[in-house]
């Protein structure tokens, strides 16, 4: 059911203290809007967590704390 989604999402974003800005653009199959959310969420997911070696040693935070 997609109401599941959402409420899976928001949860996820409450409990980590994180932002999540997911948009669907079109899609009627609800099994293919729930397959793309996971994997675009899943794939920013895996890219935010990657040390940036750039950054050398600094905290990975805009804010300078984590």
């Amino acid at each position: 059911h997609t109401t599941l989604l959402e409420h899976f999402f928001e949860s996820f974003a409450v409990t980590s203290a994180t932002n999540l800005h997911l948009i669907m653009h079109y899609g009627k199959d609800n099994h293919h809007i729930a397959e793309s959310l996971f994997k675009a969420f899943a794939r920013a997911a895996s890219t935010a967590v990657q040390v940036d070696p750039r950054r050398k040693g600094q905290i990975p935070s805009t804010k300078g704390v984590l």
